[in-house]
């Protein structure tokens, strides 16, 4: 008789908790488990190691994806891509992503054909790139974007009226064109603000594209546009990554754990102690001792320390050392621990994710950038937050992707 009751008591219990409905679930927790993070001019995206992406900011023109264009200060899932993408590659104004299958969607921006569709108009759910397969990297520039292929050869489309698309023209494509002169060889791209850069299978670094600050590395000093690659001084060899960030600052990552960069100099940009005057070919950038395993344009992750560290413009607090001074060598990002894997930025703010799969923000949050569900600005890292609703968090079913 006993058993019985106890029986009837716990079908009870359980009923009354069904009617009930779910637990209360926190608001806002942080978003988690990230491997992959990138930054536009005013919105932010980041890769779970599910594969989903989710995006956060200002969304005026689709930036962040989920069929809308309000604004977010926190993170919300793109739609149509739950579970399916491999890496990400976030530009000015808009966003693209390469999926498991190496096909690539883009989405946002689209007036002058980066979305890589055929059209010339904003998109707020991920579209198709055209005649694309086997890509194994995407990057977006302000508005142009380039994949690199599995084979090594490189494809861009987009604006191109500095020849950043390097195919030889200033012409715009709303579709992939071949880069001229690159070959198959070709391991790793980054793009601008209106150039690209690639590293070749070689170890050297090749550019093209807009130059007023010597973003082509080439000590060019007439302000010449290239539409097709030029060689970067005293990078022919021995380099292992490069990154422009969106931005017209370069740098890259040598074998040896040194980094050089060169462009954009106006605040400290290029590491090297100085301000004001750009730099038309690379210089070390100091205060790195140790060596460095990974980089993006004026940021850096240590070895073995794994610490972040980061430098130039600061106006916004960007730099992440709780200061708004420009720094003109690398100084450590104040509460982001000892376990960086990666960091981006492009203008006034920045992201960066951890071994662990942390995620925090910090700089300029005037569309709600950062993630931390305000618009205030954060002088060092903070937490990206989503919605406590595990459906949520987990990224909505999605119309059919256009």
């Amino acid at each position: 008789m006993l058993r019985h009751c106890l029986s009837a008591s716990a079908s009870l219990s359980l009923l009354l908790s069904l009617l009930a409905g779910p637990a209360a679930i926190a608001a806002n927790q942080p978003l988690v488990s990230i491997v992959d993070v990138g930054a536009g001019q005013s919105f932010s995206c980041a890769l779970s190691a599910a594969g989903t992406v989710y995006c956060w900011g200002s969304n005026a023109n689709g930036n962040i994806g989920n069929a809308s264009f309000a604004n977010s200060t926190i993170a919300v899932p793109v739609y149509g891509l739950r579970g399916n993408v491999a890496s990400l590659g976030i530009g000015g104004v808009h966003s693209c992503a390469v999926l498991r299958d190496s096909s690539v969607r883009c989405w946002g921006s689209g007036a002058r054909g980066e979305l890589g569709n055929g059209a010339t108009v904003d998109r707020h759910v991920p579209v198709v790139v055209t005649g694309l397969s086997g890509v194994v990297q995407v990057v977006a520039g302000n508005v142009h974007s380039c994949a690199l292929t599995a084979a090594g050869a490189v494809k861009c489309w987009g604006s191109n009226s500095a020849g950043q698309l390097g195919d030889g023209s200033f012409t715009d494509r709303s579709t992939p064109v071949d880069v001229v002169g690159l070959g198959s060889g070709v391991a790793m791209i980054t793009a601008g603000f209106q150039h690209t850069c690639a590293l070749t299978a070689t170890g050297a670094v090749k550019c093209w594209g807009r130059n007023n600050w010597g973003q082509t590395g080439n000590n060019d000093v007439n302000n010449q546009q290239f539409a097709t690659p030029v060689d970067v001084i005293g990078l022919s060899s021995g380099v292992v990554a490069v990154d422009a960030d969106v931005g017209d600052t370069v740098c890259a990552l040598l074998g040896t754990g040194a980094v050089r960069c060169w462009g954009l100099n106006a605040n400290g940009d290029v590491g090297d102690g100085t301000s004001g005057m750009n730099r038309r070919q690379p210089v070390d950038v100091v205060g790195l001792s140790g060596g460095v395993v990974a980089i993006t344009a004026k940021c850096a992750v240590l070895a073995p320390s794994r610490t972040l560290k980061c430098w130039g413009s600061n106006s916004l607090g960007q730099v992440g050392d709780g200061t708004t001074t420009a720094r003109s060598t690398p100084v450590a990002v104040v509460g982001f621990g000892s376990d960086a894997l990666k960091a981006r930025g492009v203008g006034g703010h920045r992201c960066g994710v951890t071994l662990a799969g942390r995620l925090q923000c910090w700089g300029g949050n005037s569309s709600g950038q950062l993630g931390d569900g305000t618009m205030t600005n954060r002088l060092t890292a903070g937490d990206v937050l989503v919605d406590g609703d595990p459906l949520y968090r987990g990224g909505f079913e999605a119309p059919p992707v256009q």
